[in-house]
């Protein structure tokens, strides 16, 4: 298993949603930003909607999520004792729940999920203003894109690797895209810091492609 090192000092303070400044000259500076972008309840909020769109899918009996607390009590989303049952480290009996109610793809990267509670986050008035402030314009526009449940031991391991096309980005000019990810529960994120340097995508294109934009 890789082991990558642990950030420390000005790249791990994470920003209150507001101070779009701060943001901006982070982003400049390393190439990515850690932002309070939700509350807890939201967190939560959106955890259960996941949650209760997986309970109520017309599955066959034996592929349907029943999870189940210490004392052999059935607990369903709308119970009180959910969020803290679904947040802390599974039991073997729940795990085997989760796999089976979610879609075979969970082997290979994770349940990929999509629908209106993760489209309004990309639309909140804290995160369009944001993306105004690090590309430098008000135009802007967020993808359609799809949420993730990343399920324990389940998924392939991680790698590093490029969300847009180097062969395609003109380093010196303007911004006009950046990727964000957004996390309702604890994590990891391994971050490349500086590659977004216009010197280091130069070098970059330089030693790994020829003249006509192959790999060499």
């Amino acid at each position: 298993m890789d082991c990558y090192p642990v950030a420390t000092g000005p790249i791990c303070k994470a920003f209150q949603p507001d101070d779009l400044e701060g943001i901006r000259k982070q982003f400049d500076t390393f190439g990515g930003c850690i932002i309070d972008l939700l509350t807890q309840e939201e967190c939560d909020e959106n955890i259960c909607a996941m949650m209760r769109r997986i309970e109520k899918q017309p599955f066959k009996d034996e592929f349907k999520l029943r999870l189940y607390d210490d004392c052999n009590k059935r607990v369903r989303v709308r119970d009180k004792g959910f969020l803290k049952l679904i947040k802390k480290p599974l039991s073997a009996r729940n795990k085997k729940a989760l796999h089976k109610s979610s879609p075979p793809h969970r082997m290979f990267g994770a349940s990929l999920l999509n629908w209106h509670t993760f489209w309004a986050i990309r639309q909140k008035p804290e995160a369009v203003a944001i993306g105004q402030a690090i590309v430098g314009q008000t135009n802007v526009r967020v993808m359609s894109n799809r949420g993730v449940e990343k399920q324990p031991t389940q998924g392939m391991q991680e790698f590093p690797h490029w969300d847009v096309n180097l062969r395609t980005v003109n380093p010196r000019a303007p911004r006009k895209f950046f990727a964000g990810k957004v996390m309702l529960t604890h994590g990891s994120f391994i971050g490349m810091f500086g590659t977004q340097k216009p010197e280091f995508i130069e070098e970059y294109k330089k030693e790994c492609f020829g003249p006509n934009g192959d790999y060499k």
